[in-house]
């Protein structure tokens, strides 16, 4: 890791015109891809969920179905848990990772508020096992997965990859648009599903971490780039960033500048905010 932390920090070149865009982005994801995120090209079992529970609750409300599937990926428990309003027609879903039910209340608190009669999916997974809060054991964690190439955010990405392979397949969420939810370095993993499939259609991420030195650690990355061009890779697809008093090197603003839609790259003081910039556009 010295050599690494003492090397410049790789960037990507800014396309000079949006036609270039595209070329620029697939070369840079093929890149990652091959130098640092190969073991996500690793043949994987599909996640296997079971149904568990099946709902409808109004309570003098509009109703809202919710559904739960339990899962398991090396040995720990997956739990993922649909809310939505039968109603819902606006084709759009949020996909979050969370972990606790206060989190996924207050998240389907703000999407009413906002109006959007987006659905809901949320997610409680195997990474959230390994944030025992003591720094030591974190720090271990780190070092053993540093030597063999697997930290937390690598497995966070197989993850996220595979729950939203599962859900594809479910028909209720075919043909849906999913974007992705997610706070510090599950933000920062959401940010690298969106340039990974394009299939996303934005993402919001919460109190991520600045650069790779201060969280969401892969092995070599910042050989590579560092998180505000992982940002970029989205575009031309909404992005915004829910941090208060954020320092950016703003690579990813300039470039979303070049293609002529700078307010789809954003930073939003509130959740609620961001819900509305994204999945509520004016």
């Amino acid at each position: 890791l010295v050599p690494e932390t003492l090397s410049p920090i790789g960037s990507l070149s800014l396309p000079e015109s949006p036609e270039e865009w595209p070329a620029l982005r697939a070369a840079a994801v093929a890149r990652l891809r091959r130098e640092v995120c190969f073991l996500l090209d690793r043949d994987e079992a599909p996640l296997s969920c079971r149904p568990v529970g099946d709902w409808i609750e109004g309570d003098g409300k509009p109703p809202i179905r919710r559904q739960i599937w339990r899962g398991e990926m090396g040995g720990m428990d997956i739990w993922i848990k649909a809310l939505a309003w039968p109603g819902d027609s606006s084709g759009k879903v949020l996909v979050a990772w969370c972990d606790s039910d206060e989190i996924a209340n207050d998240l389907m608190g703000r999407l009413s508020g906002a109006g959007g009669g987006c659905s809901l999916v949320t997610v409680e997974g195997r990474t959230g096992g390994w944030n025992s809060g003591d720094s030591c054991m974190t720090w271990d964690i780190l070092r053993g997965g540093a030597l063999v190439g697997l930290t937390p955010a690598l497995l966070q990405l197989q993850e996220m990859a595979q729950v939203l392979k599962f859900l594809r397949g479910l028909p209720g969420f075919r043909g849906r648009q999913f974007y992705l939810y997610g706070r510090g370095d599950v933000g920062a993993a959401c940010l690298y599903q969106a340039a990974f499939d394009e299939t996303i259609a934005g993402v919001i991420t919460e109190n991520q971490p600045r650069t790779h030195r201060d969280g969401a650690y892969l092995p070599g990355v910042l050989r590579v780039l560092d998180l505000d061009e992982v940002a970029g890779l989205a575009a031309p697809r909404p992005v915004c960033l829910v941090t208060p008093q954020y320092a950016r090197r703003n690579w990813a603003g300039r470039l979303y500048q070049r293609l002529g839609v700078p307010r789809r790259y954003s930073q939003a003081g509130s959740l609620s905010q961001a819900i509305r910039t994204v999945l509520c556009p004016s």
